[in-house]
This record gives C-alpha cells, sequence and structure tokens, in this order.
C-alpha cells in the first residue's frame, strides 16, 4: 500500500551518532520507511569531513542540491532563527520539533520562530506559542 509520504523530499537537520544521538538516526530510518527520500545534515560543529564547513553553507548547499518539499530540524540549536529566515526560500515547509522539557521552553520558542510547523514537548507548552502567535 503506497504511502501518503511516498516520495516526499525532505531534509532532515539533527545529530547523527550511533553512541550518543540516536534519535536523528531513528528520524531518518522512520521517514525512509514512509517512503520519504532523506537527505541528512549534521548539525554538530565536528562535522564529517571537517572541510565542509557551517551549519549554514552546508546545509544551504544540500538545500539547493536537493530542492526539498520540506526541512525537519530536531532541536535545531546550532540553526539560528535568521539563518532560517534566510534559508526559507529554498524550501517550501520549515518544521520545528523540540523534543526537550519545559524547563527549556524560552530556548524552543526562540528557536521556533521563523518555522511553519511546530512540535514540542509538552501541550502545556502549546499556550506559550499561542500567546506569542506561533500556534493554531
Amino acid at each position: 500500500m503506497p504511502s501518503a509520504f511516498q516520495g516526499l523530499r525532505v531534509v532532515l537537520v539533527a545529530r547523527f551518532n550511533r553512541r550518543y544521538h540516536r534519535p536523528g538516526l531513528n528520524m531518518a530510518d522512520a521517514l525512509r520507511r514512509l517512503g520519504c527520500e532523506v537527505t541528512t545534515v549534521e548539525e554538530r560543529k565536528r562535522a564529517w569531513p571537517p572541510f565542509a564547513g557551517p551549519l549554514p553553507k552546508r546545509l544551504e548547499r544540500v538545500l539547493r542540491r536537493k530542492r526539498p518539499d520540506a526541512v525537519l530540524t530536531y532541536k535545531g540549536e546550532l540553526l539560528a532563527p535568521e539563518v532560517v529566515e534566510q534559508l526559507k526560500p529554498l524550501a517550501p515547509r520549515w518544521i520545528h520539533w523540540f523534543p526537550d522539557s519545559p524547563h527549556v521552553l524560552d530556548n524552543a520558542l526562540r528557536l521556533a520562530r521563523p518555522y511553519d510547523v511546530r512540535y514540542v514537548f509538552d501541550t502545556w507548552m502549546v499556550e506559550r506559542y499561542r500567546e506569542l502567535g506561533m500556534a493554531a
């Protein structure tokens, strides 16, 4: 049975490390199982290869080359909101998934501002997003 996500081109920005950062790897795998074409962009500063450059430049290169339908960032702590604003024209949908608890809500709110869709840890947090005009 074909998936509604079949062929969807997704750029996933996360940390990908089998020892410490499994969520990014698991998300990429889940998206592929749904039929998405997934391109991963390592969020960590020590990206491999080391000469690949800073995250904003690496992400811009991928966006120009892949022309994705969506960009999904998991946490996105190293991707400044200003950078997302700058890169938004290169992808029609930007999704921010911030899985941390409410004790870091201010950071989540700061990072989420330029995104089209936002997912958060707890329904309690949604009211703050609504107050700031970032939730339906």
